[in-house]
């Protein structure tokens, strides 16, 4: 199977950042395509509450409080 391929730009530093998570078996399309799929920490979101303005922050933390009374109400079903 052929695939297209695509030339990018990156800056030495990214590069190497990158370079570093290569190991001799995967190719850096296989680096790329395992680090872009990769779930985030909570610590990556830490401090973005401030970028948010007051409305959105509202539907943040309502969100929040619904996907918690949800999550409370299964676990006391799953008990009974």
């Amino acid at each position: 199977m052929f695939m297209t391929t695509k030339t990018i730009t990156i800056t030495e530093d990214a590069y190497d950042l990158l370079k570093q998570r290569k190991v001799a078996e995967r190719s850096f399309s296989e680096v790329i395509r395992h680090l872009a799929k990769q779930k985030s920490n909570a610590s990556d979101y830490f401090g973005a509450w401030e970028d948010m303005d007051d409305a959105e922050a509202s539907r943040v933390l309502k969100a929040i409080e619904e996907m918690d009374a949800r999550s409370t109400k299964n676990l006391k079903r799953l008990q009974k």
